[in-house]
């Protein structure tokens, strides 16, 4: 898998996600700003890999029953968290990608951590 590079700075990704907002959907400012939002978002991949790699890896010697997961926030959340919430800006939004751990029982969240 190819991974996906950031190709614009932050303050162009906070200025697509405000256009997005703002701009008529067939406007060249929203297919310009689209592009910019899903590079952004694309971009979360291959960071949450490599967390995704140590949370399994740590989560294994806790449970072996562990089941670590990822995911990319949909699209359409992330317009909605946008719309919703007025001081949120595209490239400060820090839930666009996460991974969580699922494990047998409680006492084997304690026993888990990150080395």
């Amino acid at each position: 898998m190819k991974w996906i590079e950031p190709k614009y700075s932050k303050e162009s990704v906070k200025k697509a996600g405000w256009s997005i907002l703002e701009s008529d959907i067939d406007s060249k400012e929203f297919r310009q700003s689209a592009e910019i939002f899903h590079n952004w978002r694309a971009a979360h991949a291959f960071p949450m890999q490599i967390m995704l790699d140590l949370l399994r890896k740590n989560a294994i010697r806790v449970d072996k029953n562990a089941l670590a997961v990822q995911r990319l926030k949909r699209v359409q959340s992330i317009v909605q968290k946008l719309s919703r919430e007025s001081n949120m800006s595209l490239s400060r939004m820090e839930d666009i990608g996460g991974c969580r751990v699922v494990v047998t029982n409680s006492r084997n969240v304690s026993l888990f951590t990150l080395d």
